[in-house]
């Protein structure tokens, strides 16, 4: 019983600022249980992805914050 649809997909980073000014964006439905295996086996890119700093940059965390 598979339907075959088009579907207009961002990376989830990209998906969150879209979805700011466009609030008709629609991420795909969720994989049924049977089929979460090997959804994961495909898997590509990486679980997280950052938007901000961009290759090359070095960010520094604070050691001590007070506060």
């Amino acid at each position: 019983q598979m339907q075959h649809r088009d579907w207009f997909v961002l990376p989830p980073a990209q998906a969150w600022f879209y979805r700011r000014h466009h609030p008709e964006y629609r991420p795909l439905p969720s994989w049924r249980a049977d089929c979460v295996a090997g959804a994961r086996a495909m898997q590509t890119e990486p679980p997280m992805a950052l938007v901000y700093p961009h290759a090359g940059t070095a960010i520094y965390i604070p050691v001590e914050l007070n506060g």
